[in-house]
């Protein structure tokens, strides 16, 4: 019977107490804490790009109490996009993190029925025999994010000019940040004057 989970978290947690018992089987463990969210996962050394479908801090210690940490990204569409990601990186909780992609996370992955490059796997076959039934009885409130570049607003770096000056005969202009790192080697512009500008440091809008 499917159930409907009043949020996305819910569902992929349902998923993991599900799956408990098929690991056992093939005789790895997830570990009792973990905790399963939608998002993009922390900038870390190991994962950098906000374009992975998916990624686990393996490490405990990391979490403030403890627990495995693993995100799903918003950038999966389908229920077996989701669930096969979120397997692959249960795969990593089970395996441990010196197993990295090889060694017992790659018997573990084959396993559950993970098929192909074991740094970027997808479903199988056989993952399909076990995690059907599974997925099918979850229903959770999830709509895939597809950003195109038009759709992020990066903010525009802030231009502003600098007052520049004379000395002596008091001629002032303004120049653009970018364009005032050689303003002290002018002359000023007055044919009268044989002095060089200044630049006035920027202390506000409008000096």
């Amino acid at each position: 019977m499917t159930i409907q989970y009043e949020t996305r978290e819910a569902g992929l947690n349902a998923f993991v107490t599900e799956a408990r018992p098929i690991f056992e089987t093939l005789g790895y463990a997830i570990p009792e804490k973990v905790r399963v969210s939608v998002g993009y996962a922390p900038n870390t050394r190991a994962s950098k790009r906000n374009d992975k479908i998916a990624a686990c801090v393996v490490w405990p210690s990391a979490s403030g109490d403890g627990t495995h940490e693993i995100f799903i990204s918003p950038a999966n569409v389908t229920d077996v996009e989701i669930f096969a990601a979120l397997t692959h990186e249960l795969a990593h909780c089970a395996a441990g993190k010196a197993a990295g992609h090889k060694g017992a996370f790659a018997t573990l992955a084959r396993a559950l029925g993970l098929a192909g490059a074991l740094t970027a796997t997808y479903a199988g076959a056989e993952w399909f025999n076990w995690a059907s039934p599974i997925v099918q009885d979850i229903a959770m409130p999830y709509a895939a994010i597809t950003l195109n570049a038009g759709d992020i607003n990066t903010p525009k770096k802030e231009t502003y000019a600098l007052k520049i000056e004379c000395p002596t005969c008091g001629w002032h202009g303004r120049a653009s940040a970018k364009n005032s790192v050689d303003i002290g080697m002018l002359n000023c512009p007055v044919p009268s004057c044989d002095d060089m500008l200044i630049i006035h440091p920027r202390k506000g809008a409008d000096d």
